[in-house]
């Protein structure tokens, strides 16, 4: 179900391309595994504060408050969504090790 048009709007760009440097740099963690060398950092950080703004200025606008139960709960559960991914690929890249000082972790214990 898209999201309501306010939200999308403001939020959806933003999030795609989010989503669109994290699916890039997935594949630059899978090719470090592969080839046995030092993760990349991810280029997402951009794209996540530009969505982090985004939300924040849906919010300010009072755009949430207009939205019924289950529109608001879609915003917000984008919203929640991205920023577990994005944890969620620091803590891979960081495992992973990185050009500005982690170590390439390469046994199967956390």
């Amino acid at each position: 179900m898209p999201l309501p048009q306010a939200a999308s709007e403001l939020v959806a760009a933003p999030a795609a391309a989010f989503l669109r440097a994290e699916a890039a740099y997935a594949e630059q963690c899978a090719a470090s595994v592969r080839n046995g060398v030092e993760a990349p950092r991810s280029e997402a950080e951009d794209h996540y504060h530009a969505f982090e703004a985004a939300f924040i200025s849906l919010r300010q606008a009072g755009h949430i408050r207009s939205l019924d139960f289950a529109d608001a709960g879609r915003v917000f559960g984008l919203a929640f969504a991205i920023e577990l991914f994005h944890r969620d690929f620091v803590e891979l890249g960081d495992r992973l090790g990185s050009k500005d000082g982690g170590s390439m972790v390469a046994s199967s214990s956390p």
